[in-house]
């Protein structure tokens, strides 16, 4: 194969689009122009193709796909709508005679797909401009931004245009049946990882109609579908990405305490953690010589991806591994979110950092156990809430297992988990945020957060201007590589560290929500000169100024969901209390802490002032505790007691538990 297509000279340098909306909606590519005739259409040898069904020959893979790549067509071919049902489309495409002009091509494009889109901007009826939690913002600025994120809620709403129901065979996604938040840019259909944040900022926007809609449109594709695919497109359809449909089900129910609606999902839940169960395992041996139950990102495909194929063409025939196993790895990739980052390349050799070298398929990553481990914790919870305790228990032995497990990642050394390489057999000793997500899933002592803190002192990621970036610097240029921040990672970044007791942790944790949220604010509401006034999908940890990210096989999109999301939830958790003085924010820390003497040096000064200063204070509380134990009757003092204790839930948020299991 490799002496057939000699690709380096086929294919110039150039990065190609994300599939979002397909057609008019999307992306263009950097540069490509493409041929004027093809004479013969290219041998890719592979196995399981991207799709399957009647439209996989038109969407997925075979000589329509790759026509429209190498004709330089693919923005506007194969189009969003069938005229004709996919056999009578194919058939025309079958009648076309080599060797085939690009005009004659495109006749062929323009004569079986039609131009227009299958969504339309929907109004959401509990979408309100001035939300309830607006009018809780102390100070004005952050007020007025929070106001500005959540308007971009009614320009992200979609909905299936009515008749689409009636044409589904020529359509290459499946429909459903809600209103939805689309990403934005050219990430025009629902994503299944980027609803977790956006329903998240959903719920802060009091839109808990508009979420529940989502949470059914996710059931009716778990029915329809078997799983969660990446997104509603055919082309993605065979690849999930990271599990957290069961998290966006208990955000939704901590926020609503609708147990109806949390019986009614439960059978969805099941079906969702049996796929994962079933195929996103692997067996691993522990240093006992015991299988451990890990997880992995692991598409099913082998083929070139539609999205990209010139670029996966070229990549798997100039690899340095099988062609298939490449392919198979950049859909894995994909699957995990992080499409595409050094994280799933060889570090060495004469290909290293890029997709080359991809393998994802041999890597155990820290995120999908993590979060693997969390499920289990949550659908414990849900299944004693509804008073099943023969299910709680035993998702709470799969907790208890898999929580286990995640010791296989645990590098003593580094002082941290991290991904673990099963060709290398070695830990890959490189930052990433996922290196401590098993936080959000379980409590660890004392020593371990420790390491923790020395380790994320060690690398300084905790220092960059703009948030916590996707890696420290690499010979790389992928998107979810140094310098990119992303919602995603900063969230749960910043929520694992809040889980622990660490003072030190949780003051770095809300920093790190603070730095995103300030670079989101000035790139929306005080962009830099020349720059367009948006939220982008992705930052750069370099700048606090809102610099956009940058790298990867496509242009940094607006709009933006999840960063929508992650940002809302961000102010309503630590900064609605928050104020901002000539640039610099000050707000309550989330722990309680003895001051240290740095600290109260800022405050008091030093030497003989802050003797002084402190001398009154002590005073002052002496005169303080008089008053509680002389000045208030025992009525009133009991009347504080219940105020206090009396709503045990209530008790609980006080003192800081969000363990919703």
């Amino acid at each position: 194969m490799r002496v057939l297509l000699c690709l380096a000279l086929l294919i110039p340098l150039f990065d190609g689009k994300h599939i979002g909306l397909h057609g008019l909606e999307t992306g263009e590519h950097r540069g490509f122009v493409g041929q004027e005739v093809i004479n013969a259409p290219w041998n890719i040898s592979c196995k399981i193709p991207i799709c399957e069904g009647p439209l996989q020959n038109i969407y997925c893979t075979g000589n329509i796909v790759q026509y429209a790549w190498r004709f330089g067509v693919y923005d506007t071919c194969p189009g969003p709508i069938l005229r004709f049902e996919p056999d009578i489309v194919l058939a025309n495409f079958e009648s076309l005679q080599l060797p085939i002009e690009k005009e004659t091509f495109v006749k062929f494009c323009e004569d079986n797909f039609e131009r227009r889109s299958y969504l339309e901007l929907t109004r959401l009826h509990d979408f309100v401009e001035n939300a309830t939690f607006l009018e809780k913002i102390k100070d004005p600025a952050i007020r007025k931004f929070a106001f500005e994120v959540n308007k971009r809620w009614s320009t992200l709403a979609r909905r299936f245009v009515p008749e689409m129901r009636n044409m589904t065979s020529r359509l290459p996604v499946l429909t459903v049946p809600n209103p939805f938040i689309v990403p934005g840019g050219f990430f025009q259909v629902y994503f299944y990882w980027d609803s977790y944040w956006i329903m998240k900022g959903l719920l802060v926007s009091n839109m808990t109609e508009t979420a529940k809609g989502i949470l059914e449109n996710f059931a009716y594709v778990l029915k329809t579908h078997g799983f969660l695919p990446n997104s509603g497109n055919i082309q993605l359809s065979r690849r999930t990405q990271p599990p957290l449909f069961v998290q966006m089900l208990d955000d939704y129910f901590t926020a609503t305490k609708d147990k109806d609606f949390l019986r009614l999902m439960m059978p969805l839940v099941e079906i969702e953690m049996d796929f994962w169960m079933r195929n996103r395992t692997i067996q691993v041996l522990d240093s006992n010589g015991k299988n451990r139950t890990m997880y992995l990102y692991r598409s099913i495909t082998t083929c070139p991806r539609p999205e990209n194929y010139l670029v996966d063409v070229d990549n798997g025939i100039n690899g340095s591994y099988d062609p298939e196993e490449i392919w198979s790895s950049v859909a894995s990739a994909c699957e995990s979110g992080w499409d595409f980052s050094s994280r799933w390349f060889d570090h060495t050799g004469k290909q290293a950092f890029t997709k080359y070298t991809i393998r994802t398929n041999t890597i155990l990553p820290v995120d999908v156990n993590a979060f693997m481990t969390w499920n289990f914790r949550a659908v414990a919870g849900f299944y004693k809430i509804l008073g099943d305790e023969k299910s709680s228990n035993r998702y709470q032995l799969k907790y208890k297992e898999m929580a286990e497990n995640l010791a296989l990642l645990w590098n003593e050394e580094a002082g941290v988990w991290q991904d673990y390489d099963m060709a290398q057999k070695a830990h890959r000793n490189d930052f990433y945020p996922s290196n401590v997500y098993p936080l959000l899933a379980m409590e660890v002592d004392k020593s371990k957060t420790d390491k923790i803190r020395e380790y994320l002192q060690a690398t300084r990621v905790l220092e960059y201007p703009g948030g916590i970036p996707s890696t420290l610097k690499v010979l790389s240029t992928q998107q979810w590589d140094f310098p990119n921040v992303w919602a995603p990672n900063v969230h749960l970044f910043v929520e694992a560290l809040m889980r622990t007791e660490d003072p030190y942790l949780r003051e770095q944790a809300v920093d790190a929500a603070r730095r995103f949220v300030v670079t989101v604010k000035n790139g929306l509401m005080n962009p830099k000169a020349n720059v367009t006034a948006t939220i982008w999908e992705k930052y750069d940890a370099r700048f606090s100024d809102g610099s956009r990210g940058d790298g990867g096989e496509y242009y940094v999109q607006e709009g933006f969901g999840w960063t929508n999301g992650a940002v809302l939830d961000f102010i309503n958790k630590y900064f609605m209390n928050s104020t901002i003085s000539n640039g610099k924010w000050t707000h309550q820390k989330p722990y309680s802490q003895v001051l240290t003497e740095d600290e109260l040096n800022e405050i008091f000064g030093n030497g003989v002032h802050t003797v002084v200063i402190v001398g009154l204070m002590a005073v002052l509380m002496v005169l303080i505790l008089w008053f509680l134990i002389f000045g208030l009757t025992s009525s009133k003092i009991c009347s504080l007691r219940n105020l206090l204790y009396h709503n045990e839930e209530a008790t609980q948020r006080l003192l800081g538990s969000d363990d919703s299991s």
